[in-house]
């Protein structure tokens, strides 16, 4: 299991605008050096006319 979650604000005289990542997902090992990763990114933008920004990736890792 994997997590992360970032709070940034850019501008210190604007607190309005603040900016939110949040990283999580699972990894399943299938055999010595075979691995398979599920992962969400999900970027928000407080303050702002920004859409959230969503991402979903399935990554096959070998290790020679």
């Amino acid at each position: 299991v994997i997590a992360r979650h970032d709070h940034f604000v850019p501008d210190t005289r604007a607190t309005e605008v603040q900016t939110e990542r949040s990283i999580y997902g699972v990894c399943y090992h299938l055999a010595k050096g075979y691995d398979l990763l599920l992962d969400r990114d999900e970027l928000t933008f407080d303050g702002t006319a920004k859409p959230k920004d969503t991402r979903t990736q399935l990554t096959f890792q070998v290790k020679l």
